[in-house]
């Protein structure tokens, strides 16, 4: 009955249809799948969106853009431009960039917060992780020598240890501790 509709087929497992716009449904829309999904997007974007009053409103987007390469956001239904959470991986130069942004205040609320119940683990084959504000390194956790871990300012930026209230700040080593002051002042 399928292929008695000019724009449905149906032949060797696989269903065609040729202009198909929308799918429309009063209720709920269960798939149940047995393997795997497969989606070939030839416009580049997968997208979901929150259907309300006023809208429909974006909220998630799976894709690819040639200037950045392969994305997934997921965004505030009411400004999904300028208010949201993106991971971008790039073939170009092998990074892959996780980011936030939000238009209100400058973009300074669009805060990125982990809430782990288990540890936090890095992992950098380099050894090297650094510290960043807009853009501007200024401290470096440097772990590429198999007897050092080196934590360091970069040129000019003061490394200050700081105890709030009646905390105690303690240095517990195996070995010898070091204070080195290339001026040789202790203040």
């Amino acid at each position: 009955q399928l292929n008695e509709l000019s724009d449905v087929s149906y032949a060797d497992g696989d269903l065609t249809i040729s202009s198909l716009d929308k799918i429309i449904t009063s209720g709920d829309l269960t798939f149940e799948i047995g393997g795997d999904v497969q989606a070939n997007l030839s416009g580049g974007d997968w997208r979901w969106f929150y259907q309300a009053e006023g809208g429909p409103f974006e909220m998630v987007s799976i894709g690819y853009e040639s200037s950045v390469g392969c994305y997934f956001k997921m965004a505030h239904i009411l400004d999904p431009d300028d208010d949201y959470f993106k991971i971008v991986h790039s073939a170009s130069n092998r990074q892959t960039t996780i980011s936030t942004d939000s238009d209100d205040a400058g973009g300074n609320t669009s805060h990125l917060n982990f809430d782990i119940k288990g540890n936090i683990i890095f992992d950098v084959a380099s050894g090297y992780v650094a510290f960043s504000k807009a853009s501007a390194e200024f401290i470096q956790l440097d772990m590429n020598t198999s007897s050092t871990a080196k934590f360091q300012t970069t040129t000019n930026y003061h490394l200050q240890f700081e105890s709030q209230g009646t905390g105690d700040i303690t240095f517990d080593s195996g070995g010898d501790i070091v204070l080195d002051s290339h001026d040789g002042n202790f203040i």
